[in-house]
């Protein structure tokens, strides 16, 4: 929501540059090929009106952009908090934290718990080019090891799912027996855009 209301602002305030920048280049060539003093005194006049209108446009798409980023970071903080939350339940219960992902949405996830001091026990991911590698130091398994080793059970485990593919992904855990909330939490796409960590 908040990704396609800035677009928004963005497309008006660019349409609205483009045209004064366009009326503008017209004024000033009109200016050079005129020659009685009194045309370019209105066409001046033309501008700097146009100049205001462009000037209290651009104040209003900031104010709106600044209230935006106020409302993103908001929620921002609010998802953060759920997750450390999540894992915090796990690390009481004495679970093992997966993260099922090994791409960017993978690392920001790792980095981001891991800056909270979250300690990240291993990575899953559904491409086998990616299978018994090493990411962040941690090893890259296939998510099969979920249904042959004991040890990566839900029972003992939660799984953070930080991939674009997450309803698959999801549908695939709750087949396994699986449950959103209590073994896996979907890490929303606001954590995989950003590349800060809020202060909680």
């Amino acid at each position: 929501m908040n990704g396609l209301t800035n677009k928004k602002f963005d497309n008006e305030y660019n349409e609205i540059k483009t045209k004064a920048l366009e009326k503008m280049a017209t004024v000033k060539r009109d200016i050079s090929l005129e020659q009685e003093p009194a045309v370019p005194r209105v066409q001046h006049t033309a501008l700097s009106q146009q100049h205001a209108a462009l000037t209290q446009q651009n104040n209003v798409l900031l104010y709106q952009n600044h209230t935006l980023l106020q409302q993103s970071s908001a929620l921002l903080q609010q998802v953060v908090k759920t997750m450390l939350l999540f894992a915090c339940n796990a690390k009481a219960e004495s679970k093992k934290i997966i993260v099922w992902g090994a791409g960017q949405g993978g690392v920001k996830t790792f980095e981001l718990l891991e800056h909270y001091g979250v300690e990240i026990h291993v990575f899953l991911d559904s491409s086998p080019e990616k299978n018994d590698t090493l990411l962040k130091r941690l090893s890259v398994f296939s998510h099969g090891i979920l249904n042959t080793d004991t040890l990566w059970r839900h029972s003992g485990c939660v799984v953070f799912i930080a991939s674009i593919a997450h309803n698959q992904i999801a549908w695939k855990l709750e087949t396994m027996g699986w449950r959103e909330g209590s073994s896996y939490f979907i890490v929303p796409e606001i954590i995989l855009s950003h590349n800060f960590f809020p202060v909680c």
